[in-house]
């Protein structure tokens, strides 16, 4: 299977009020209670909902691409369930759309590895969608919503079974719930508002439509710990970058932008010590290479003595183990004030520190601005007309986030765009946006609409659409 695989792991995040829906999902309840002689008393209309809505946000009824669907009762129950989504209900639905030929299997369980360093797992089987079950979207994108059995925030754990990690949920102790309450409740609050904002949001990337649903976000903690990670997760984050320039947010081209080096540069502000240009360009390596190499040593635990991780960075970019440690001393000697952060497991720590920058900006678009955004970790998406709004943003989210932390002032500007190519009138317009100087009828709607109305939407290449994912998508998927 190849890196890019057109295939989408099932997930069970979405319902519909539909009425077409509705209506398909008691007319699937009826056949499947006509097999039993003494009908159970479960809820299987609400199960047939959320499986027709997911199939649709992940497959349109309409695409030439499967679905990898899971049928392990591990997976649905006890211990081992995957997520509180995971019910008895949707199990029987789905063997019984399978038996029933509303689901066809194309291929089989197998392993697969995302890249060479990644460990091998287990893919379920690929299943087609049958014209039988749906030959068309039965909901209409705006009656989707989050499915009330998926939590905001998340608590993840990872075990030894066979002789190989993995991560499950786990429920949040009571002491860690009160403990961190606040935050808990908060991001609760934050995320329900923000599915509230995007639903009536139409995303468009060419003549596709990309639901608003799958923007919907998951706050994931980490290690069974609420202090590690905490980074948002969404759908929509595993479209490649170079699809998410072709969007359009209510019919405007967007553009992203995100903090550049946020990790090194959160790491000097802690250490109150000015950053030499860019963290990532050493001489005689490629920056490509340096920035994997770098983000490695500070995710790496090597112990107390912050052992070497040479082997992993060739693994990562395929080089000599020589060449690996020339870059991983390179790296040391450049940036002498972090030498305490690398191979010591700094990296969850970090995210924790770049989530709330996250959920900072979340917060205001979402209750003070009212405006759409997808954020895509440090980054975020927004229309051509809210850049000068995201750049205030973010320097104030980094600015408050790191006072808070370290009681200390702190002015941000490490911050970089990214975009098609706009008229020059646009073009214009948004980089007075990017650097804080527009004035007078600059902010008039009007004059916004007129130079948007000038950049008509650009045709996305065939190698790009909302089925393009990156290669972590899995990964990303099971999340």
């Amino acid at each position: 299977m190849s890196s890019d695989f057109r295939a989408r792991y099932i997930k069970y995040n979405w319902v519909s009020d539909d009425e077409r829906l509705l209506e398909k999902a008691s007319e699937l309840t009826e056949q499947l209670l006509g097999t039993y002689q003494r009908k159970p008393s479960k809820d299987f209309p609400t199960a047939f909902n959320v499986i027709l809505t997911s199939i649709q946000v992940l497959h349109g009824y309409t695409s030439d691409y499967d679905l990898l669907i899971p049928t392990n009762n591990n997976l649905y129950s006890g211990k081992t369930r995957r997520n509180l989504t995971y019910t008895n209900e949707i199990l029987t639905c789905l063997q019984w759309l399978i038996n029933t030929g509303y689901l066809n299997k194309e291929d089989g369980v197998r392993t697969h590895q995302l890249h060479k360093r990644s460990k091998l797992f287990w893919l379920p089987s690929a299943y087609s969608v049958s014209t039988k079950l749906s030959d068309e979207p039965l909901a209409h994108p705006k009656t989707i919503y989050r499915n009330p059995l998926c939590s905001y925030v998340e608590l993840r754990q990872d075990f030894v079974e066979k002789k190989q990690k993995v991560t499950r949920r786990i429920e949040i102790a009571e002491e860690q719930y009160v403990l961190n309450r606040a935050v808990i409740e908060q991001t609760n609050a934050v995320l329900k508002d923000y599915d509230s904002l995007m639903c009536d949001v139409d995303i468009q990337l060419g003549t596709q439509t990309v639901y608003p649903a799958l923007t919907s976000m998951t706050r994931i903690f980490s290690r069974g710990d609420m202090k590690l990670g905490g980074r948002f997760y969404s759908s929509i984050q595993t479209m490649k970058s170079e699809a998410r320039k072709y969007l359009r947010i209510d019919g405007d081209p967007v553009i992203e932008v995100d903090y550049s080096s946020i990790h090194p540069t959160m790491l000097y502000d802690y250490e109150q010590q000015l950053m030499n240009g860019d963290p990532y360009s050493i001489a005689g390596f490629a920056r490509s290479d340096v920035k994997v190499a770098f983000n490695i040593m500070l995710n790496r635990n090597g112990g107390v003595s912050q052992t070497s991780a040479a082997k992993t960075i060739a693994e990562e970019i395929h080089c000599s183990r020589e060449d690996a440690e020339a870059l991983e001393k390179a790296i040391i000697e450049k940036h002498q004030t972090l030498s305490k952060y690398f191979n010591s497991d700094s990296g969850l720590g970090l995210q924790l520190k770049d989530s709330k920058l996250a959920l900072y900006i979340l917060r205001h678009f979402t209750h003070t601005l009212k405006r759409p955004i997808i954020m895509v970790h440090d980054s975020a998406i927004v229309s051509v007309r809210d850049t000068e709004s995201l750049i205030l943003t973010m320097k104030e989210a980094y600015e408050t986030v790191i006072k808070d932390k370290h009681n200390r002032n702190t002015s941000f500007k490490a911050i970089k765009a990214d975009s098609l190519e706009f008229t020059h009138e646009l073009e214009e317009l948004v980089l007075r946006g990017f650097e804080g100087t527009l004035e007078g009828g600059d902010y008039k709607k009007e004059y916004w609409d007129t130079c948007i109305d000038n950049n008509s939407s650009v045709s996305v290449p065939n190698s790009l659409d909302v089925s393009s994912y990156t290669r972590d998508s899995v990964d990303s998927l099971l999340l």
